[in-house]
């Protein structure tokens, strides 16, 4: 079992979601919880913004994570469309 930390960026969005993205969300953060290897439901993305995962909610909107496998934690790094989370500035998780 994983241990899901979310940014304060990344609850700031998800709170600007629609309801039906944030049950997306929802599932999604439950799906990575509880998987085996939560690397596998995510696409690993190098762009220019982000090295880390990218899970895909729906056509248009992404869950960006990274994991942490010596303690066990995916960090939730952004939530959004998929154009916009692509040329964030990158950010820090302190675990």
């Amino acid at each position: 079992m994983w241990s899901v930390r979310i940014s304060e960026h990344a609850a700031r969005r998800y709170h600007r979601l629609s309801k039906s993205a944030q049950s997306s969300v929802k599932e999604a953060i439950k799906n990575l919880e509880t998987a085996t290897d939560p690397c596998k439901l995510g696409t690993f993305k190098k762009s220019r913004k982000y090295t880390a995962y990218f899970y895909e909610l729906n056509s248009s909107e992404r869950l960006v994570y990274d994991v942490y496998d010596a303690i066990n934690v995916i960090a939730v790094i952004d939530i959004g469309d998929h154009k916009r989370v692509m040329e964030r500035t990158s950010s820090t998780i302190v675990c």
